[in-house]
């Protein structure tokens, strides 16, 4: 007999064993479900790239005890991809060329429950759906990416605003509450409603969400703008350094608009924070801002891709730090050389008892903490002169370098994978055209003095002044 099936839109991020890239695809997205049944049920699930991929395999993992139960919704893998098809083709095609054993018939995706938003509007007819095909449900495995709220996929500049704000922006990473884990996942629950960043610095990340109360409910669009561009607050105060405007001062009015129509769309939340007087509020940025970028400047990959770098902030991470002043000072002369450092434990807060900031040598033999230094990305052999556009993108995609060194979550690869193949190539095209920079830098040779940027990092010795 057939039944009636209900629908579900897939309203956050779900955790899997695909990329992030991969993944975030399916928000927003309305999929039939292949159940009659409203509800979410408990299914026995399998990893979609660690799991077996025969029957007889599947059967004896249960038999084991090696898989496990799940709560969510089943999704035939076909009818899921037809349906991701239009938005994304690679995200399509990745599940096809990484995953074919998952498009035999009557295989299923499983959505966890707390990703999905049953749809109450008509139900789409299709038939049932075997037991088999339930115990190949797998769309489960440990989260990475940051969950996220549903995107309406109609208003277009809704999308533009989620893409840039969840992804090189990393807006909800810094203005929701994390989950536990260390991994930088956003609240899905509380997103938007604001966090306490650092209580020895007092500094804030307020409530951006639409609440009146204690959110942005009540600040005009151009007031949101001032403080996104220019790092003036609704009240007029001079913002933390904490809030990259110094940076984000180049957006285009079209992409600032964007950004701001998609805190707009966030679920409204209460949440009062504290208001602090941040202990580093006085400090200006160092540099000039760029002013905003206008559309007929961006109509080159070259462009863009310079666009897209800074609104990343690659140029912060990737260039050393002076000897003295502020952790958000650069050396621009040194532009994507590498060398700036890190604590390679917990959040990778940048060192500020930095213990190579003396100007003389010899520092290499006191006890170092353990640490990790930007790589120098400039097209200079001692650099990624030896990149294609295809190794940085499988770089990317993969989180590996050319597909087999794991990157190091200091840098942000999982919000760069968020960014679609036509972006990357941009930002690839523009590290092509930066000045070379002869700076050897590395991360698994010992700490030695380096006279070029005057800090002790791997491979220090070998450079020149």
């Amino acid at each position: 007999m057939t039944l009636p099936r209900p629908r579900v839109r897939i309203i956050a991020i779900p955790p899997g064993e695909a990329p992030p890239w991969v993944r975030e695809q399916w928000v927003g997205l309305e999929l039939p479900l292949a159940q009659p049944s409203r509800s979410a049920r408990s299914r026995r699930v399998f990893g979609v790239l660690s799991g077996p991929k025969q029957p007889f395999a599947r059967l004896l993992d249960i038999l084991l005890g090696r898989s496990r139960r799940e709560s969510g919704y089943a999704v035939r893998v076909t009818e899921a991809i037809a349906a991701l098809e239009p938005k994304s083709p690679e995200a399509a095609a990745w599940w096809r060329e990484n995953v074919s054993h998952m498009f035999a018939p009557g295989r299923c995706f499983l959505f966890q429950e707390q990703v999905c938003q049953v749809l109450e509007d008509g139900p789409t007819p299709s038939s049932n759906v075997p037991i088999a095909a339930i115990l190949a449900a797998a769309l489960l495995g440990p989260a990475i990416a940051s969950a996220q709220p549903p995107a309406p996929a109609q208003d277009p500049r809704i999308e533009r605003g989620r893409y840039l704000a969840v992804g090189l922006g990393e807006c909800l990473e810094c203005h929701s509450p994390l989950l536990p884990g260390g991994l930088e996942i956003p609240d899905p629950k509380k997103l938007g409603s604001g966090d306490v960043l650092s209580k020895t610095r007092r500094v804030i990340a307020p409530n951006i969400t639409p609440d009146p109360e204690t959110g942005a409910g009540r600040w005009s669009d151009a007031q949101l703008i001032r403080a996104i561009r220019e790092g003036i607050g609704h009240d007029g105060r001079r913002l933390s350094l904490a809030m990259p405007y110094n940076y984000f001062s180049i957006l285009t009015d079209e992409d600032a608009g964007a950004i701001v129509a998609y805190l707009r769309s966030l679920p409204p939340a209460k949440h009062r924070l504290p208001r602090w007087v941040p202990a580093d509020a006085d400090e200006l940025p160092a540099e000039p801002l760029l002013p905003p970028a206008r559309p007929d400047q961006l109509t080159s990959p070259v462009s863009r891709g310079r666009y897209m770098v800074r609104l990343g902030r690659c140029p912060h991470c990737h260039t050393p730090r002076p000897a003295t002043g502020s952790r958000r000072t650069r050396r621009p002369e040194m532009e994507f050389a590498g060398g700036r450092r890190f604590e390679n434990s917990g959040d990778f807060d940048e060192l500020d008892d930095d213990p190579a900031s003396a100007t003389a040598p010899g520092l290499e033999a006191r006890k170092l903490p353990s640490i990790l230094v930007s790589p120098n990305i400039t097209p200079d052999p001692s650099g990624i002169a030896y990149y294609t556009e295809a190794i940085f993108l499988q770089t990317i995609r993969t989180s590996r370098v050319a597909g087999v060194r794991q990157l190091s979550r200091c840098m942000p690869w999982y919000e760069f994978q968020k960014l679609n193949d036509d972006d990357l190539k941009a930002i690839f095209a523009y590290l092509r055209t930066v000045p070379r920079m002869k700076h050897r830098v590395s991360n698994t040779d010992p700490p030695t003095w380096c006279p070029k940027c005057g800090r002790v990092h791997g491979l220090g010795e070998l450079n020149s002044p």
